[in-house]
């Protein structure tokens, strides 16, 4: 069994466990900070995801809260051949496997696995999107991550999308569909646009967004219990 620190989408334990994820591999262990200095950001795209998605990157006088799990080393690294994914295969290969310090709530200090983007990998004006910030803020407070962090990943992907490129330029450094919910979403759907980003005021309430207006966006069929 490995500890594994997800910082990201995967930060929700109904998206992580999802079918077409580890499938209920994945033991919550609590919430967790980074040892070291770190921030999120989202500076990578994510085909699977249909924008930018998170990464970790060494910031002065920050530290990164995520959710800690056991997960059997077999679902961990490598390429299943019974049709499951493992924990690299979710990742991709933009992502590298790293080791990190985690400081659990009680202050003990554990050792585990995490993934960040490959250096190689990280591009500036990308846009992210509410499909995606959505899991990683719902996953944050169903382990009881402190309100002012939750805020200032959503701050984090707000200034994402301001400082984003404009469309063309955008799309060559990023090819996948950068807002695909942006004219999609039904009317009356609770989402607005904010500095480009759709962030809706029910995930800023910390309640569910009208699944009908997103489900396409999401790649499994458990939605975050809370």
């Amino acid at each position: 069994m490995a500890w594994a620190f997800q910082y990201g989408s995967n930060a929700s334990r109904g998206r992580l466990n999802g079918p077409q994820r580890l499938n209920g591999h994945a033991s919550v262990q609590g919430p967790a900070e980074t040892v070291d200095d770190y921030d999120i950001c989202f500076d990578v795209p994510s085909k699977t995801n249909r924008c930018a998605a998170s990464d970790l990157v060494p910031v002065n006088g920050r530290k990164a809260w995520g959710v800690l799990y056991e997960i059997p080393d077999e679902f961990i690294r490598g390429e299943r051949s019974d049709g499951q994914k493992t924990l690299a295969q979710i990742e991709g290969p933009r992502y590298e496997e790293k080791d990190i310090l985690v400081r659990r709530p009680n202050g003990a200090v554990a050792q585990a696995m995490t993934f960040l983007v490959r250096p190689g990998e990280r591009k500036s004006g990308l846009m992210t999107g509410v499909w995606y910030v959505s899991w990683i803020v719902y996953g944050l407070r169903e382990q009881g991550v402190s309100e002012p962090y939750i805020a200032h990943v959503i701050e984090v992907a707000l200034a994402t999308n301001a400082g984003a490129g404009d469309p063309g330029e955008a799309e060559r450094a990023h090819p996948e569909p950068l807002t695909p919910v942006a004219i999609r979403c039904r009317p009356g759907s609770g989402f607005r646009k904010s500095q480009g980003v759709l962030l809706g005021q029910s995930v800023l309430a910390g309640k569910r967004p009208n699944r009908g207006a997103l489900s396409q966006f999401f790649d499994t069929d458990f939605w975050p219990s809370s």
